[in-house]
């Protein structure tokens, strides 16, 4: 009984196989004209690398690691200044950042995780 069920699986298994497929495409078309809604605007001005440098040497200094010990997000411009998120990957704490466009005023807060 079990060779027989066996033999019907591997054949129905092997016919499926062997078949032509179609590749099906989408058509209906509220999924492809669906957008998300803009968050704040990422940083692509031509002062990009600059920030980025500022932003970096921040980080460096409050957490006193590597550059390569840091996972950062995008930075983001507020109406305030400048916000991002960052973490150090050896001991997985997390902060949240802001600065003014001067870089003279940085808060940090580390993230508490619930």
């Amino acid at each position: 009984m079990k060779t027989k069920l066996l033999i019907a699986i591997l054949g129905l298994s092997i016919i499926s196989c062997s078949s032509s497929k179609k590749t099906m495409e989408e058509t209906d078309p509220t999924v492809s004209t669906q957008k998300i809604a803009d968050k704040k605007s990422s940083i692509t001005n031509s002062k990009t690398k600059e920030i980025n440098h500022k932003i970096n040497s921040i980080i460096q200094n409050y957490l006193g690691v590597p550059i390569s010990s840091i996972a950062r997000s995008d930075i983001k411009e507020t109406n305030e200044g400048y916000q991002w998120k960052f973490m150090n990957v050896k001991t997985g704490e997390n902060f949240i950042a802001n600065t003014d466009f001067n870089f003279k005023s940085v808060k940090i807060k580390k993230n508490k995780r619930s």
